[in-house]
């Protein structure tokens, strides 16, 4: 194994790098976590630490960067799924809820209406 590491990507939650580092170590590519516990301990020092950083010899950079890469973007294409049918299922119930109001206003106005006679 080579002694150099690189950075091959920053997360800002302790939970996102381990999991990315635990993917990689599915695969066979050794991959270590810096300042998780810096960062976990007092989160106001990510910005000056840069973040917690996964790291993986050089020899394995290549390959550890695509695997975070496909994996990143399919979760990106998951997410946006998951938000069209979030606001498409937003856009429904303010659409019921609107009708309630409108269904409400009216009998209301009815009821006034027909008390005043």
């Amino acid at each position: 194994m080579d002694g150099k590491l690189v950075t091959i990507a920053v997360f800002g939650a302790p939970y996102e790098a381990e999991m990315a580092k635990g993917d990689l170590e599915a695969c066979g590519i050794p991959a270590f976590v810096m300042d998780q516990f810096t960062i976990g301990a007092n989160p106001l020092y990510s910005n000056a630490l840069g973040g917690i950083k996964l790291q993986v010899p050089v020899s394995y950079a290549v390959e550890a960067h695509k695997i975070i890469t496909a994996q990143a973007t399919s979760e990106d294409s998951q997410n946006d799924e998951e938000s069209k049918a979030n606001y498409k299922q937003t856009v429904a119930k303010s659409f019921v809820w609107l009708y309630l109001a409108m269904a409400a206003a009216g009998t209301a106005f009815v009821v006034y209406l027909f008390s005043k006679f």
